[in-house]
């Protein structure tokens, strides 16, 4: 009963977002710190596991990703995840994917696979 209505705010706000624009991606930051602050013990990376599925109903492959530890490692070289750098991960991930000419969803699973490589 009391992530419920905090969940139901996340999920409102997901579906409200229909492209990866940086006013998006400030909406979406916005929330899931709301998120965080309301409900203790979630963390960025499985509050950003849930936005990533519901932000698939409109953008598909072009959802923002999850930012866990393996992300936070490759991409931000940080050694964990932390929810005041979310809005930079994602834009960071959003000019790589254009970069590349893919979508954000296969260019996270490429950085994920990479990591467990033996390249590494």
């Amino acid at each position: 009963s009391e992530i419920q209505p905090e969940y139901q705010k996340i999920v409102e706000t997901c579906l409200s977002i229909t492209d990866v624009s940086d006013e998006s991606i400030e909406k979406m930051t916005k929330a899931v710190r709301q998120f965080n602050k309301s409900i203790s013990n979630m963390g960025v990376a499985f509050i950003t596991k849930h936005t990533r599925y519901w932000l698939c109903k409109n953008l598909g492959k072009n959802s923002l990703p999850i930012y866990d530890s393996v992300m936070a490692g490759c991409v931000m070289r940080k050694s964990v995840p932390d929810i005041t750098h979310l809005s930079e991960y994602w834009k960071v991930m959003r000019a790589k994917a254009k970069l590349e000419n893919i979508g954000m969803m296969p260019l996270e699973r490429h950085i994920f696979k990479y990591a467990f490589s033996d390249r590494r």
